[in-house]
């Protein structure tokens, strides 16, 4: 297995140089060159299978023998999922009315980043080991990214971790999971306005002779690691409540930067029978894009659900190279444009192979606290404000068809991306009452560690500097 870049620019690639890659040297992402086939047979051989035995089939897939043998494969994927909560990792749970709910937040951030981080982490120690190597790990985030980065690395004798976060958007819980981490490789830093942080990473992460002198490298979604152990719970959520794989199933992503939507598409690419339904708040870029073909950025409004507070759906690059047949010309020449207005027209015929497989909704705050308080007087279930996104949809559906879903209990999965634990101030807002484990209630008594970067700053010289000054006193 080889992976070659979205934009056609860049000569095949290890998987190894992926995992340590940002970007590819034209700018686009990096893609597996073939994608496996999944035969029928295999879907329903694999529904016997445990969500760690699943995760090392599908790793095998990508990852050749060669890069990494197959006990070692296996042992990092046990490793990753040992400390998560419940057994199934990924859990289907079946309410009333054919609501099913694909819970991805067992692990020990709450939030469905801990499933791809948590590999991601076991991935580098075992590379970074070997070749005696030093990586800067940056990480942009606004929110459950930069925690489940931090607790996949931190202690790591090679790594050093460097997370940005906004002044204001993250919940206070998300905050304390990053600034109470005081480890001596891991370094916090809060930012007025993210969107420069973002655009100076992707410029740092294009300069060579930089992030090789430095080990710069991120884990955003940007990253192809993420996005293939993701894959692995489309498989899992589909087969727990489809065993015989004689079903199309429809997930409802909640959707940020559309790594979770692009894990998807692979997975359809692969021969899982499913379609998928993009749901995101008023930051409706994604939206935008795929039901108009309007691929344009708009001033980010905060929002109850601030894990969507985007306007860079990195990955929706991936979607749509996929869906356009691998056509790396189409794609550079639209990247290519966009990098320059922020704006383009997306072909009508992409956007009708786009609306063929994914379809659109979004939620404001007002319908987002509806949708809370709505699913717990029905179902006694607590759902965070991005997984009451997705159950908008799902309600909607069933208001439209003015009748109960009885019996519609294989047609759709919704995925729950974080624990409501994590958003005390969303649902104390939709008149619920928070509920607080003794974990998460112990992050307030712990000592801080955070630097804030001065609101006159350039970014990407604050980075630079940062990353400098990192690397060479690990270097002393």
């Amino acid at each position: 297995m080889k992976f070659v870049s979205t934009r056609g620019g860049t000569k095949q690639a290890t998987f190894e140089e992926t995992l340590f890659s940002c970007y590819c040297q034209d700018g686009g992402l990096f893609v597996p060159e073939a994608v496996p086939e999944i035969s029928k047979n295999t879907l329903r051989d694999w529904s016997k299978l445990s969500f760690v035995e699943l995760a090392q089939r599908i790793a095998r897939l990508y990852i050749d023998e060669d890069e990494i043998p197959t006990n070692e494969i296996n042992g990092c994927i046990e490793r990753a999922f040992m400390h998560f909560s419940h057994p199934g990792i990924a859990p289907v749970v079946k309410l009333r009315g054919g609501l099913n709910i694909l819970e991805l937040f067992h692990g020990r951030t709450l939030a469905f980043k801990d499933i791809a981080l948590s590999f991601v982490g076991e991935l580098l120690e075992y590379f970074l080991k070997r070749r005696r190597k030093r990586v800067i790990i940056v990480v942009v985030t606004s929110g459950d990214t930069g925690s489940a980065a931090i607790e996949s690395v931190k202690g790591k004798e090679f790594i050093d971790i460097v997370v940005f976060l906004p002044h204001r958007g993250c919940s206070e819980i998300q905050v304390l999971q990053m600034v109470t981490v005081i480890e001596d490789n891991v370094h916090v830093f809060k930012v007025e306005n993210l969107g420069e942080v973002d655009v100076a990473v992707n410029r740092l992460s294009r300069d060579q002779t930089f992030t090789k002198q430095n080990g710069f490298m991120s884990v955003n979604s940007t990253n192809w690691a993420r996005i293939m152990m993701q894959i692995v719970h489309y498989f899992y959520g589909y087969l727990q409540v489809c065993p015989n794989a004689d079903e199309e199933m429809e997930f409802v992503v909640p959707t940020g930067a559309c790594g979770n939507i692009a894990a998807g598409i692979y997975a359809k690419q692969m021969g899982l029978p499913v379609k998928f339904v993009c749901a995101g708040n008023l930051n409706d870029i994604v939206a935008r894009t795929i039901s108009k073909g309007h691929y344009s950025v708009s001033p980010v409004m905060s929002t109850l659900a601030p894990a969507m507070d985007i306007q860079y759906p990195y990955n929706l690059e991936r979607v749509m190279y996929v869906l356009s047949g691998a056509d790396h010309v189409l794609i550079a020449a639209m990247y290519k444009e966009f990098e320059l207005s922020d704006a383009i027209s997306v072909p009508r015929t992409l956007v009708e192979k786009l609306k063929s497989v994914i379809g659109t909704h979004t939620a404001d705050d007002d319908r987002i606290k509806v949708v809370m308080r709505q699913c717990w007087e029905e179902q006694a279930y607590l759902v965070c404000p991005h997984t009451a996104v997705g159950l908008s949809y799902y309600y909607q559906q069933i208001d439209r068809k003015d009748e109960k879903c009885e019996g519609q209990t294989t047609s759709r999965i919704c995925i729950a991306t974080a624990s409501p634990e994590k958003f005390p101030e969303a649902l104390t807002s939709a008149g619920l009452t928070p509920k607080k484990s003794p974990k998460l209630a112990s992050l307030e008594k712990r000592p801080t560690k955070f630097e804030i970067v001065p609101a006159n700053e350039d970014c990407e010289d604050f980075m630079r500097a940062v990353i400098s000054r990192i690397s060479q006193m690990r270097k002393k």
